[in-house]
């Protein structure tokens, strides 16, 4: 498989494809090895290089050859040669979603490891990554905050329409809060959920079904690869957690297993660490990610997942139809009244409100 940037320079500044792509060579070809190596060397039997397909070759910038712009070239094993393939399109069950939650604890908790090591190599890998933010000096920066602001509009229309949906007051608070703060400017919101703290990992950063592939043994998923670090970031673990939780969970699971899923990948977490580190799960370095600690920062970093999901469910929900005028439009003119027309009526009504409950707004 090869992947290399698409549409002319116009197109790739405004989304940022540079950074996107740049970033994402780097995970592959620094992040992901370091992890690697960190968890052979501690005799873990976690394989940090069994998460994603093998990279063949990768690398950024000019290639005369190929194009007079700058340009990134990721050429990755072909993993559907071993079995591995696309999940259920939208709704995963409980075994496909420990699988994920599994596998994403594993690998933050190789930025934990190398943080309580005080790993020499870790400043390194933090300066490799640019940061993609959302927004700078009152300004938006790239694709997905006009994306998000289309995505909040649409629900608080809904929301409008329906006001049922809000059937409790807490809701009902948190709601007129999020649109009396950001419903002008939510990607201010978006960039709140990027600060840093000692919860801070490196992050897949689109975490959702479609960015991975499952092998299957006797019908049930037993392993995945992951896939497209373009969004990567050094930021809340909660990012990555709550998108897939938002974006591949149905209503009829979420209430039992939202708390399930969360208690799982911190089970997997801390293995991991005791792994690596060589210790016990109450080891005083392993203090600050209890699961009590970890709850609280879910809480506060959650609704990111809710937000990306209000305009990307709807698209993953959409007719063939709807899905290539999105595709043509976004290309063409993000900012268009065609554009914001079928992020409108893209896959029908749509409600976002329901999972908000659940990721804290």
């Amino acid at each position: 498989m090869v992947k290399v940037m698409k549409g002319d320079e116009t197109f790739r500044e405004h989304n940022k494809a540079k950074v996107q792509f740049s970033n994402e060579i780097f995970i592959y070809t620094e992040v992901l090895p370091q992890f690697t190596q960190l968890l052979l060397s501690s005799g873990s039997p976690i394989r940090g290089d069994a998460w994603y397909p093998k990279v063949l070759y990768g690398a950024a910038g000019k290639f005369p050859d190929y194009s007079d712009q700058f340009e990134t070239m990721l050429v990755m094993e072909n993993v559907a040669l071993n079995g591995f393939k696309a999940g259920p399109r939208h709704d995963l069950d409980e075994d496909h979603l420990m699988l994920m939650a599994n596998i994403i604890a594993q690998f933050h908790a190789c930025t934990y490891a190398m943080k309580i090591m005080d790993h020499k190599n870790l400043d390194q890998l933090l300066i490799g990554i640019t940061p993609l933010n959302f927004a700078a000096d009152g300004k938006e920066l790239h694709s997905n905050a006009v994306l998000v602001k289309l995505g909040l509009n649409r629900v608080l229309k809904f929301i409008d329409k329906h006001p049922e949906e809000l059937d409790s007051e807490s809701f009902k608070k948190d709601m007129i809060k999020l649109r009396d703060k950001y419903a002008k400017s939510p990607v201010d919101l978006m960039q709140k959920f990027l600060q840093r703290d000692q919860y801070s990992v490196f992050l897949l950063g689109d975490y959702n079904r479609n960015n991975v592939l499952f092998k299957y043994e006797e019908g049930h998923p037993a392993d995945l690869r992951m896939f497209d670090f373009q969004l990567t970031r050094y930021a809340s673990p909660a990012i990555d957690l709550s998108l897939f939780m938002c974006m591949n969970i149905s209503s009829n699971l979420r209430a039992r297993l939202w708390s399930q899923i969360l208690r799982h990948y911190h089970n997997n977490l801390i293995k991991t660490l005791t792994d690596i580190l060589i210790c016990n799960p109450d080891d005083e370095k392993l203090k600050p990610y209890t699961f009590e600690k970890f709850i609280k920062h879910f809480q506060k970093f959650a609704l990111y997942g809710g937000m990306v999901a209000t305009h990307f469910l709807p698209w993953m929900l959409c007719s063939e139809e709807e899905c290539a005028q999105l595709a043509y439009h976004f290309a063409k003119d993000l900012d268009s009244a065609e554009m914001k027309h079928w992020a409108t009526v893209c896959g029908g009504e749509v409600m976002a409100g329901d999972w908000w409950k659940f990721s804290g707004t």
